[in-house]
């Protein structure tokens, strides 16, 4: 039997477990002082368990960006390519809808994984996110 292995976007019945996954670096109280038009959650699922989540982000303003606003997997499915995986398919949704590309932050020890993704130092400096600007 092979294993079910599923990307889509967030349920309602997601939420506890999406924030048991991202709470290490997101917190969602701050979601809604960001000025988003749009958020967006992706998911992983693994039979039928979420594994690991992308937050996204569209801004009110005419932005030609889409926001990584966080990227979270499960402790005991990390190391095995789920997040390359989650961002590969943000890249897909960027396409999708005509962004030019995606922005984020992070700290400076995951400049390195973000880089091997093709992700491309911005500038070196705090960003209004927090932690390294990367797009």
């Amino acid at each position: 039997m092979q294993s079910k292995l599923t990307i889509r976007f967030a349920r309602e019945n997601d939420w506890d477990e999406i924030e048991q996954i991202t709470s290490q670096n997101f917190s969602f109280q701050g979601l809604a002082d960001t000025g988003s038009d749009s958020s967006r959650v992706l998911i992983l699922e693994f039979e039928d368990q979420v594994i690991g989540a992308c937050i996204l982000q569209s801004a009110k303003q005419a932005q030609a960006y889409l926001t990584l606003l966080s990227l979270g997997i499960h402790p005991m499915w990390r190391k095995q390519g789920f997040g390359t995986l989650l961002l590969a398919t943000v890249k897909s949704l960027v396409v999708q809808e005509s962004f030019l590309g995606i922005r984020m932050a992070c700290q400076e020890e995951l400049v390195s994984y973000f880089e091997m993704n093709d992700f491309q130092l911005d500038f070196l400096k705090e960003g209004s996110l927090g932690g390294i600007q990367l797009i």
